[in-house]
């Protein structure tokens, strides 16, 4: 004879009547509540400090973008002086 595969609700029932009798420590419900709270959104402080990192970052990241086109283009426009004079071909 094959045994009948266990059910979900047949399962639940089971766990339900075998926890029935556990209940939680004193001062439990305390401490979860105490971790959500301090879980919670940050205060206008915690997120100002959050938002001025981000800030400086991105400066920083233009910044350095900046300078890296200013001397790509400082370096396109001496090649291009450069040339300029030679074809004048000015002599002395």
């Amino acid at each position: 004879m094959t045994e009948q595969p266990e059910t979900v609700d047949d399962r639940l029932k089971r766990l339900a009547q075998a926890t029935s009798g556990l209940r939680a420590r004193p001062g439990f419900q305390a401490r979860v509540m105490l971790a959500v709270q301090s879980a919670a959104a940050p205060g206008w402080l915690e997120s100002a400090v959050l938002s001025a990192r981000i800030a400086f970052a991105v400066a920083l990241l233009t910044a350095t973008a900046a300078i890296a086109l200013a001397l790509q283009t400082d370096a396109a426009a001496i090649e291009t002086s450069a040339a300029a004079y030679t074809a004048v071909g000015l002599g002395w």
